[in-house]
């Protein structure tokens, strides 16, 4: 049993397109809806959100004008 770890970021400045945010760790934009979070306290402040399964740099944050929303844990069970 174990834990795998995956980052939340919000898009600022514009929503989800090409060149628009980091490419490597990206496992799917819109990231809120797809862990069902209720979407109410951040649907007017971010034009899309992320979820990576890395943590960013601060570069890439400021480059890409992102921010840190929080972490997503999820258990995973060997069989």
């Amino acid at each position: 049993m174990s834990f795998t770890d995956y980052y939340i970021y919000g898009m600022k400045a514009r929503p989800f397109s090409i060149g628009c945010q980091p490419m490597e760790g990206l496992m799917s934009s819109n990231a809120f809806k797809l862990l069902k979070i209720d979407l109410d306290q951040v649907s007017m402040k971010y034009h899309d959100t992320l979820l990576y399964d890395r943590k960013l740099t601060d570069k890439e944050l400021y480059d890409y004008e992102l921010e840190f929303l929080g972490i997503h844990r999820e258990l995973q069970i060997k069989v």
